[in-house]
């Protein structure tokens, strides 16, 4: 639990930096539309070498609550990782309306059946989060199909687009 905690600390705190640094809180649209299957390819993220290093090294850390954040740069939009396991977490704050739309259908391909929500804190300072999440169980090529999927798929970035990792 302790893990979980941190890690939606963390995810709360990337979203209000992200969004300060867009100088807006509402998620931007979304590119042109897309088609809805997921790709039936081998792993092409771009730059696959240093996110298959990057994703592989997240499965062998030792600090408490290890995560990493895999951010398009121009946009700050975002997917992460948490733990050795590799807990995949889509947070709504960084979709639209449209976005949850396709990552609904398209991550069902992933065995995600659709966004949970659940209480984080209690009382007056508690709210609510929806996300997309999955433990992948320590698959990295799994990992990268379904942050293709996210990338390309549900956000709509070109192949081309810059990808930044935040690591913790």
């Amino acid at each position: 639990m302790r893990l979980f905690s941190k890690f939606l600390l963390l995810s709360l705190l990337f979203f209000i930096w992200s969004c300060s640094e867009r100088g807006q809180m509402e998620p931007q649209a979304s590119s042109p539309s897309m088609q809805i299957q997921p790709q039936k390819t081998s792993p092409s993220i771009y730059n696959s070498e240093e996110f298959r290093t990057k994703i592989t090294a997240l499965t062998q850390r030792t600090n408490d609550g290890p995560f990493l954040i895999i951010t398009e740069r121009s946009s700050q939009k975002y997917v992460q990782f948490a733990g050795t396991n590799l807990f995949f977490d889509l947070p709504h704050q960084t979709l639209s309306e449209a976005e949850m739309k396709r990552a609904a259908v398209i991550l069902k391909h992933y065995g995600i059946e659709g966004p949970e929500t659940y209480q984080i804190g209690s009382g007056p300072q508690g709210w609510k989060q929806t996300a997309f999440q999955k433990d992948l169980g320590g698959d990295v090529s799994q990992a990268i199909l379904m942050v293709e999927a996210v990338l390309f798929e549900v956000y709509g970035f070109s192949r081309s687009c810059t990808i930044g990792y935040s690591e913790y």
